[in-house]
């Protein structure tokens, strides 16, 4: 009686094991879905920031080149102020 009702037990707790080991698989299923949609993500946003970078050089460039032009025209133009200054006290 008493072996009968041991094996009874672990015959319960096989069928709880089995259950949980089913419910687990199905949750690793799940979960892997979901790991690989988060890791496309990561892709596509990993390509996105990689095309913000380049832009992002192109214009920086381009803002220095035009400050690099402003600086030049500012010291033109103060050179022809000098010059027409001078002009002014000669006449």
């Amino acid at each position: 009686m008493v072996y009968w009702n041991v094996l009874l037990k672990l015959s319960y707790q096989i069928q709880e094991l089995e259950a949980k080991q089913v419910d687990l698989g199905a949750r690793n299923k799940l979960l892997r879905i979901e790991l690989d949609q988060c890791a496309m993500n990561s892709n596509k946003y990993q390509e996105q920031y990689t095309r913000l970078c380049i832009e992002f050089r192109k214009v920086y460039k381009q803002k220095k080149e035009m400050t690099s032009l402003w600086a030049k025209s500012l010291t033109a133009m103060k050179g022809r102020d000098t010059e027409m200054q001078e002009i002014a006290d000669v006449s």
